[in-house]
């Protein structure tokens, strides 16, 4: 009785399935009364799964003629496989490839790393070679799959008679008795093993690197020129004279004696004698006569000895002429052409003419100036030390200490030249002199420099003054408008570059380095966070007035800015080419906060996601109740919409309205004030709080345009006329 009962309940089991079956048009539904048109079979759940046969490897074998995509899962390696009638080979989908190879081929040795590159004097060391890559070996073949004979099923053992079916109320007839199991079949020889496949063959070694550059080698310093030999030291000049005792009170005049007679003629002395003349060591001449004569007697007036001259007066001896005319000194006999030096009788002097420029207190010249008596020298004054100072120019009524002008392409006014670590030429500007200049280089001819500074190893041009409105180094290009040979007002080229780069319309200032062409630092006093100080300040201004002023790496009222600009106004942009290659301005967003931004993409698991912010993103932004996280989410697929919550320095969490339990996909933008910057405890900068700050109140740029292009103006055309 019991078992009618349980054929007839899978009989109703089976017509239901198969009736479900029919009702859903060739394709079945697990969990679902709406499979999928395209699906003979979908399984729906969020609980269970699919659970497919699993066997061990010898049962797996076993299967004679498998279907193709059979798929089983392996007990004994923890894998799922299926059967690709391709190749023909089981597949393990635990080695995610398209069907089983044979043992993959060693690696080829790798390549030699090419050497270091030997590095120049100076020169960057040369790039390491690339490291050389062998092909993979071949794949072996693989071997064939031994098939092993299964053995014949037993035979079943007869049913067991059925019982009498019980009538009515009665009582179930007994089961009958079930019939012995038949024997199991013997088990079937395993096949021999498959061929091992052969060896891929060994990979190419990979080429050697290349070796890299040799660095170029230092450009060689210039030999510095000897110093002069130093001249002798003038004589001191002779202590004072004491002063002149008192005279002492006169006498009472005595009573006046009588007149005696006069006395008898005397005899003639003698004749005079004269002898060679000599000159005294003071330049005086002493005339010897014979004895009797009143002799010797030593002239009241002195020559000036080739020998020097002992027992001189200060303002009473000197060398030179008592009436209107020149002083002059010759060497190598008496004409015109020997004449080495005149000092005027006005007071002014000059060397290798005879006549001193205007307004000079002395003038000298070399080769082939104008007016030169005989070609000495390339160089008018040099001055040299060892120690000291070469040449010192000093004005203290507003003019110039010390004017070079050139008037060639290739002359130079001032040269100042030091080999070890002092300075070529100083220029200074004294606290007294509120409108000076320490040097002043003014280049009148195209092609040549103003001022130019060299030093193999220090600073070319150093410029220091001791007040508020002067320059330690000014440049100044005096040539107006866009004209394609304006100059430069200041040139700098450093780590030994030639200076070939600079705007041929003019500039200010044109500086070439090797990695950085201009650089620029504050150094502030004290840390008065109200006083802004930057590395670099620039402006500009149109003829309506408007100012723009923007500092690079700036500090201001304790906030470090990287750029800042005070003064109105003014974006950040960036060009990019259109389609047709004309390129186009584009500007960069900015807001009234310091924020720092991120994005992402993330996907809804069961309608709730947790998303973790990138970690270094999250230790430089400040989120609290003054600060709160913001997050926008855009969907990528469909729900009941989204909502944010959880937010915290660290991520946030998105949730499905409605309490949905999609899988949907989004991409997420998030927005954070950057956190306040501290060193070693100490508070650096200010970030977090900051929105819409009051910009700084920064003096508008000073100009001394028109006074020292007056006083550039007159010196230059002073010093043009006076180059003769």
């Amino acid at each position: 009785m019991k078992k009618t009962t349980l054929c007839k309940t899978i009989f109703a089991a089976c017509f239901l399935l198969f009736g479900e079956m029919s009702h859903a048009q060739n394709n079945v539904g697990i969990g679902t009364n709406a499979p999928a048109p395209t699906s003979i079979l979908e399984l729906k759940s969020i609980n269970q799964g699919m659970l497919v046969p699993r066997m061990t490897a010898v049962q797996r074998l076993a299967i004679v003629t498998p279907a193709n995509a059979l798929l089983v899962y392996d007990t004994d390696s923890a894998c799922f496989f299926y059967w690709n009638a391709v190749i023909p080979k089981w597949v393990s989908l635990c080695n995610a490839t398209s069907g089983s190879v044979g043992p993959t081929g060693p690696a080829g040795s790798p390549g030699a790393t090419g050497p270091a590159g030997s590095p120049g004097a100076t020169g960057p060391a040369g790039a390491t070679g690339a490291t050389g890559i062998g092909t993979a070996g071949a794949t072996g073949a693989t071997g064939a799959t031994g098939v092993g004979t299964t053995g014949a099923t037993g035979a079943t053992g007869p049913t067991g008679a059925t019982g009498a079916t019980g009538f009515g109320a009665g009582t179930p007839g007994a089961t009958g008795a079930t019939g012995p199991t038949g024997p199991t079949g013997a088990t079937g020889l395993a096949g021999t093993n498959g061929v091992t496949g052969a060896t891929g063959a060994t990979g190419t070694n990979g080429t050697n690197g290349t070796n890299g550059a040799t660095g170029a080698t230092g450009v060689a310093g210039a030999n510095g020129a000897t110093g002069a030999t130093g001249t002798n030291g003038t004589n001191g000049t002779n202590g004072t004279n004491g002063a002149t005792g008192a005279t002492g009170a006169t006498g009472a005049a005595g009573v006046a004696g009588a007149k005696g007679a006069t006395g008898a003629t005397g005899a003639t002395g003698p004749s005079w004698t004269l002898s060679t003349v000599t000159y005294n060591t003071n330049g005086t001449v002493t005339v010897n006569g014979t004895a009797g004569s009143g002799g010797p007697i030593t002239s009241a007036n002195a020559a000036w000895l080739t020998t020097g001259n002992l027992g001189t007066t200060a303002g009473t001896n000197f060398i030179g002429t008592t009436d209107a005319q020149s002083f002059v000194t010759k060497t190598g006999g008496s004409a015109a052409t020997n004449e080495r030096m005149r000092i005027l009788s006005a007071g002014p002097g000059v060397y290798n003419n005879t006549t001193a420029a205007a307004n000079d207190v002395f003038s000298a010249y070399a080769t082939g100036t104008a007016g030169a008596i005989n070609p000495l020298g390339a160089i008018a004054i040099d001055g040299y030390s060892n120690g000291g100072i070469g040449v010192v120019g000093q004005d203290a009524g507003g003019n110039l200490g010390v004017l070079g002008a050139s008037v060639t392409n290739t002359g130079v006014g001032v040269q100042g030249q030091n080999n070890a670590a002092g300075i070529g030429v100083v220029g200074l500007i004294t606290p007294n002199n509120t409108n000076g200049i320490g040097v002043l280089g003014q280049a009148l001819g195209g092609g040549s420099d103003g001022v130019f500074g060299f030093d193999s190893l220090g600073t070319g041009v150093f410029g220091v003054t001791q007040t508020n409105t002067d320059f330690g180094v000014w440049g100044y290009n005096t040539k107006t408008g866009s004209a394609a040979n304006s100059s430069t007002g200041v040139a700098g080229a450093g780590n030994g570059t030639n200076l070939t780069n600079y705007l041929p319309q003019g500039s200010g200032g044109a500086f070439t380095g090797q990695y950085i062409g201009v650089y620029g630092q504050a150094r502030k006093a004290s840390n008065s966070n109200a006083t802004i100080s930057a590395g670099g300040e620039f402006g500009d201004s149109t003829i309506t007035g408007t100012v723009i002023q923007v500092f690079v790496a700036t500090r201001y009222n304790g906030t470090n800015y990287k750029v800042y600009s005070p003064t109105g106004p003014a974006t950040v942009s960036e060009s990019v080419p259109d389609e047709n290659g004309t390129m186009c301005t584009m500007f960069s967003p900015e807001a009234p906060e310091v924020l720092f931004e991120d994005y992402g993409e993330g996907q809804l698991s069961n309608g709730s996601v947790n998303i973790n912010l990138d970690p270094i993103f999250a230790k430089n932004i400040a989120v609290n109740d003054q600060h709160p996280l913001r997050v926008i989410i855009q969907l990528e697929g469909d729900c009941n919409g989204v909502y944010v919550t959880d937010k915290t320095a660290n991520g946030f969490t998105v949730k499905e309205l409605k309490g949905g339990s999609s899988n949907a996909k989004f991409t997420y933008h998030v927005v954070a004030n950057e956190s306040d910057s501290y060193k070693n405890g100490v508070l650096d900068s200010k970030f977090q709080d900051l929105r819409f700050p009051h910009s700084a109140i920064v003096d508008q740029p000073l100009s001394k345009e028109n006074t020292v292009r007056t006083r550039v103006s007159a010196k230059g055309s002073s010093s043009k006329n006076r180059v003769h």
